[in-house]
């Protein structure tokens, strides 16, 4: 016997909304200087433009200096905005599209409830499976500054007295938003360092980014949403898709040429691809030697003071002020140099251990030896500086909260070291 049951009902069934695989949200501003580059920028992803497996959402600000002496259309105060479908930007306006003025140019984009919001807002009008945030702007990684509001920043904004976004207030905002991001791309210089990497950890799985100097015009986003939409299913496959884009942003990075003695000094140009759930065996190895430097010092200070000048600084100081404050260097090298003057055989097997772990960590594009002659092979930054100084900016106070520090314990080094590298490395192009 078969029984049929049935049922009637006038209520109608809500459409379900199909999720994109990628929400890209990119939040920033001009900063003085980087107008003209978000809107080349602008116009390679509407070049591209959104599918229905990738979408893309903006919330950004022109810089005072720009809107001062230009016509800005619909993009004046601050505005948010979706990506339009794929057309052709030859001759585009882009102060005719379509945007939403949520307020003037002073909404401070470092406060984490502006971040939130944005993030939230983003997930309503493009929900997706997973969600990607670019933070776009000049970057000054986790830096010692004689000026602690513009340590550990991003997002230089003119409009609000040149004042960044801290990492706490980055990392807070992703917290308060409720979404766990899956990629955190840093399209700013100098923001892959350990300090600021094993606290992206807390909120995202991934994170793209360069430790040095990158040129102004930035990620190519035509190709980023390339490979985004060429993404099937899982970590591998967008893995893969995030190594390709790394390889194919240094080859855009080095056939655009740049336009001044300035920024052909300046500019050195990598690209690393972190699986952020991979550093805790990082963060031993550092351990390890933060240990092992605190216990030789006093056997080994000359040589590791000797080596330290000779190691990479990720951004070249210009002068004796700019030196003092410029303590970002290659970990890799550091530890490698320390090891290897000193003759320490243990500090040269955890610096190779080192090694091992963040190459299992992070995939990496190193900087092109004819653009940049010096370094070709870079890693990620690391704080490198001497007790005197810790003192004086009451790091004593700010370091410790980072998440780098604590699982691996650096501070300990940083306030046993008698010795500040200067910088004066002769660099040859």
């Amino acid at each position: 016997m078969i029984v049929f049951a049935t049922s009637c009902s006038d209520e109608k069934d809500e459409p379900v909304e199909k999720k994109a695989k990628f929400t890209v949200m990119l939040y920033g501003c001009g900063g003085a200087t980087l107008d003209d580059a978000f809107f080349d920028n602008l116009k390679q992803a509407i070049a591209y433009g959104s599918t229905d497996d990738v979408k893309m959402t903006y919330q950004m600000k022109l810089s005072k200096v720009y809107v001062e002496n230009h016509d800005v259309g619909n993009m004046e105060g601050t505005f948010r905005m979706m990506l339009p479908e794929r057309r052709d930007t030859t001759g585009l306006d882009v102060f005719k599209l379509a945007t939403t003025r949520i307020g003037d140019s002073t909404i401070p984009l470092y406060e984490p409830q502006t971040l939130a919001e944005f993030i939230k807002w983003s997930a309503q009008v493009a929900p997706a499976e997973n969600y990607i945030l670019v933070l776009w702007n000049h970057g000054g990684g986790w830096n010692i500054s004689s000026d602690a509001r513009k340590a550990r920043s991003i997002l230089s904004d003119d409009n609000v007295d040149k004042h960044p976004m801290a990492l706490w207030q980055c990392v807070q905002g992703i917290k308060d938003s409720g979404i766990r991001l899956k990629v955190l791309l840093t399209d700013a210089c100098n923001m892959h360092t350990l300090e600021n990497l094993f606290d992206y950890a807390t909120v995202a799985d991934y994170c793209v980014g360069a430790a040095q100097p990158t040129p102004d015009y930035g990620t190519n986003y035509y190709n980023l949403l390339k490979h985004l939409n060429s993404v099937t299913t899982g970590d591998e496959s967008l893995e893969k898709q995030l190594r390709l884009f790394a390889d194919g942003q240094q080859t855009y990075w080095f056939t655009h040429p740049l336009e001044t003695d300035y920024d052909r000094y300046e500019y050195y140009g990598d690209m690393g691809v972190v699986d952020l759930r991979k550093l805790p065996a990082v963060a031993s190895a550092v351990s390890d030697i933060a240990g092992e430097l605190c216990s030789s010092y006093a056997t080994h200070h000359d040589a590791y003071d000797q080596a330290a000048e000779q190691c990479h600084l990720l951004f070249p100081a210009r002068g004796e002020e700019w030196g003092k404050y410029c303590c970002g260097f290659d970990a890799c090298d550091y530890f490698n140099q320390l090891a290897v003057t000193s003759g320490n055989a243990t500090l040269k097997l955890q610096a190779d251990r080192f090694a091992q772990a963040l190459a299992q960590a992070q995939y990496r594009v190193t900087c092109n030896p004819s653009f940049r002659n010096w370094k070709g092979n870079v890693s990620v930054g690391i704080i490198v500086t001497n007790e005197a100084l810790y003192n004086e900016l009451n790091y004593e106070k700010t370091y410790p909260l980072l998440e780098f520090d604590k699982q691996s314990g650096w501070s300990r080094w940083l306030k046993t070291n008698q010795h500040h590298p200067s910088g004066k490395i002769t660099y040859t192009d």
